[in-house]
């Protein structure tokens, strides 16, 4: 592989030999900064399937990430993210523990909002969850046991 740090024209083999011998006689050598230039290994050479697009990937790139699409969406949803305090969580659940019918509504409300509160959000929907899955056992608890008592009803 050539050395791509130092393949400009300016530095030839004598030029480089040069450099070798004043470094070896302690006079101070150049920083390497200033003594290598880069240069493109690929200058001038194509790829045969890019032809047609030479700047696809600088194009995706800007369109990816410069305009605020892609990568670098905003999340913002307009919902409050501060955390609740005390008196809001007791007010959460007093509405639901006191005002049943009212209660519902308003988790109903509070869980598929487009504002407030996204704790209050999150808590909502779970208790909803929880709900439902305690009314379905209910009913299955209901229906096998009615089942029984009719059943056992025929003996007596």
């Amino acid at each position: 592989m050539d050395n791509n740090l130092d393949n400009t024209p300016e530095n030839t083999k004598e030029e480089t030999a040069s450099r070798n011998d004043e470094s070896a006689a302690g006079q101070v050598a150049e920083p390497k900064s200033a003594q290598y230039t880069y240069t493109d290994p690929n200058a001038g050479y194509s790829s045969s399937y890019s032809q047609g697009s030479q700047n696809s990937y600088q194009d995706n790139y800007n369109y990816n990430v410069g305009n605020n699409e892609g990568y670098n969406t905003n999340y913002d949803t307009g919902m409050d993210q501060s955390p609740m305090t005390m008196g809001d969580w007791l007010l959460t659940i007093l509405i639901m523990t006191f005002i049943p019918c009212v209660g519902i509504i308003l988790y109903f409300v509070w869980a598929f909002g487009k504002n407030g509160n996204i704790n209050r959000r999150n808590y909502c929907r779970a208790y909803l969850i929880i709900m439902g899955i305690a009314i379905i056992l209910a009913i299955i608890f209901l229906v096998i046991f009615g089942v029984a008592t009719i059943g056992s009803y025929r003996y007596y």
